[in-house]
C-alpha cells in the first residue's frame, strides 16, 4: 500500500498578521486575503475573533479619557482571551545516520517543520522559532517516528514518508511548489521547468528554485529530485554533497553529465 506525507500547511496565518489587520495596519488586499482566510478556517476565526476583542479592550483601556470603572474588567478580558490561545510548542531533537551524519529534525503539534543537516545552526533555528512565540522543548518522544522513517528510507525499505508536515509559514506560491513536489515518485526526476509547468506558472522557473530552495522538510518533500533541465543538479538546500547521496539511495547516479541520458 502506498504511503504519503500529509501536508498540513493549513490556510493559517501568523499571529502578527491578525494584529495588524485589527490595528487596520493591513492594506486592503492582504486584509480582504485574511477576511477570506478566515471564513473557511475555524481556528484562524477563533484566533481573530480573541484579538478583536482585545483590541477594543486595550481601545478602552487607553483612549484619551479612560473611564477608572473600565480598566479592570478590560484586564480580565485581555487575560481571557490570552488564555483562549492555544499554546504553541516546538519540539526537535537530532540523530545520526550512516553517510548523512547527524540531521536535526523539529515539529509542532502539527507536524513536522523543519529537517536540516546543519545540526550546528540549531540555536540560531530554534531562536527564531521562540521569537515566534513558540514554547521550544528538546524531547526523543516528539520525533521518534520521524527518525524511524527516515532510517528505514536511507537503508533503502522506504520510498514514501507517512508524516503530517506543518508548512503554516510558507507563502502560496512556496506552498504550491512543495506541494507538486511531493507528487514525485521514488527513483524519478523532474526538472524545474516541469514544477513550474504543473503549477500553472511556466515562467516562474528560477522562482520554484528558490522556493526549493527554502524547503523547510527536505527529504520529506523530496526537492532532490527536481534537477535542472540540461540534466544537470541544480541546487539543493543541504548542499550538493546530500543531494547526491540521496539520489543514490534511490538508484539514480550522479557521476556527471545529463541525468536524464541514465
Amino acid at each position: 500500500m502506498k504511503r504519503s506525507i500529509r501536508l498540513k500547511s493549513g490556510p493559517c496565518r501568523p499571529d502578527d498578521r491578525f494584529v495588524a489587520y485589527v490595528m487596520g495596519e493591513l492594506d486592503r488586499k492582504d486584509g480582504q486575503d485574511l477576511e477570506r482566510h478566515t471564513r473557511q478556517c475555524p481556528e484562524c476565526r477563533l484566533r481573530l475573533g480573541a484579538f478583536r476583542s482585545a483590541g477594543l479592550a486595550l481601545e478602552r483601556m487607553f483612549s484619551r479619557r479612560p473611564r477608572r470603572r473600565d480598566v479592570a474588567p478590560a484586564e480580565k478580558l485581555i487575560q481571557a482571551v490570552l488564555a483562549q490561545l492555544p499554546e504553541q510548542q516546538l519540539y526537535y531533537n537530532t540523530a545520526t545516520f550512516d553517510r548523512f551524519g547527524s540531521i536535526l529534525a523539529a515539529a509542532t503539534d502539527r507536524g513536522l517543520c523543519f529537517v536540516s543537516f546543519r545540526p550546528d545552526a540549531e540555536e540560531e533555528y530554534l531562536e527564531q522559532w521562540a521569537e515566534a512565540d513558540f514554547t521550544v522543548s528538546r524531547t526523543r518522544t516528539a520525533l521518534q517516528e520521524t527518525f524511524r522513517q527516515l532510517r528505514e528510507y536511507f537503508g533503502g525499505k522506504r520510498e514514501r514518508f507517512d508524516l503530517p508536515v506543518d508548512l503554516r509559514f510558507a507563502s502560496d506560491f512556496t506552498r504550491r511548489v512543495l506541494e507538486e513536489t511531493t507528487r514525485v515518485e521514488y527513483g524519478h526526476l523532474r526538472t524545474y521547468q516541469e514544477i513550474a509547468n504543473r503549477i500553472r506558472r511556466p515562467r516562474a522557473v528560477r522562482a520554484v528554485g528558490n522556493a526549493l530552495g527554502r524547503n523547510p522538510v527536505p527529504i520529506v518533500v523530496p526537492c532532490h529530485r527536481v534537477v535542472a533541465t540540461g540534466g544537470g543538479l541544480g541546487g539543493f538546500t543541504g548542499g550538493l554533497e546530500y543531494k547526491r547521496k540521496l539520489l543514490a539511495v534511490e538508484g539514480i547516479e550522479t557521476g556527471g553529465g545529463d541525468l536524464f541520458a541514465q
